[in-house]
């Protein structure tokens, strides 16, 4: 915040701009190298806050308008997703306790329009699209009811699943990263946190077991197999 405050508008909004359109990007390249990597280790929502805030102060009309269009074009949806529903969890507007709403970065108006217009983006079928060619979904999956609808989200579950290898595709991508004193990392599909997403998870589950149950596995079929097994 200290070097933040010394910088003039520009140079803020360069910086917001540059996270809203190469977080993704840095993202993947991170997980490449380390696949237990998690973007929240980078502070990156925390520093993007800080910005926002200093330019509403200098300006919060100007702040406002380029957080409308950044959300729409930003190229790092992923992460604008996980940004968004920190925004919007801060007025309660996912049926979450509200921390302190005097904390909030934009008001509860603001918020909740900047979140309708992500909405309709997250809604496109051209973003859905690319939802299979990440790694990690879980928390997009989160996101996207928090702003959008379950019931939408559970629609693109039953869209993508309706093949055996697109219900593995997604499982694969629905894991999640442990970090165990005794056992170390390793990943688990949590069930109560992947199961609101389907319509009737014990027959997702048995089909699982039928389909992961053969000697030919791939590596990530493997993998999902271990981790079906590892929920704890």
């Amino acid at each position: 915040p200290g070097l933040i405050r010394e910088r003039n508008f520009e140079e803020c909004a360069g910086l917001v701009h540059f996270f809203f359109d190469h977080t993704d990007e840095v993202s993947t390249r991170f997980s490449i190298r380390n696949p237990w990597f998690s973007l929240r280790e980078m502070a990156i929502n925390e520093v993007v806050r800080h910005l926002l805030k200093h330019m509403q102060d200098i300006d919060e009309t100007r702040t406002i308008t380029l957080m409308e269009k950044l959300i729409v074009t930003g190229a790092s949806p992923f992460w604008i997703a996980d940004f968004m529903r920190d925004l919007i969890w801060e007025h309660g507007l996912a049926q979450n306790a509200v921390p302190s709403p005097s904390d909030a970065l934009f008001s509860r108006d603001i918020t909740e329009r900047l979140r309708d217009r992500f909405a309709e983006r997250m809604n496109q079928p051209e973003l859905q699209q690319q939802l299979l060619l990440r790694k990690s979904l879980l928390g997009y999956l989160y996101a996207w009811r928090d702003m959008s609808s379950g019931e939408t989200v559970k629609q693109w579950v039953r869209e993508v699943t309706t093949t055996d290898e697109g219900l593995v595709n997604l499982l694969i991508r629905l894991q999640t990263s442990v970090f165990s004193s005794h056992r170390g990392a390793y990943r688990r599909i949590a069930r109560d946190q992947v199961s609101p997403f389907f319509d009737d998870w014990p027959a997702v589950e048995e089909k699982l077991k039928v389909m992961l149950s053969g000697n030919e596995l791939t590596p990530e079929q493997e993998a999902l197999k271990t981790a079906l097994e590892n929920d704890d």
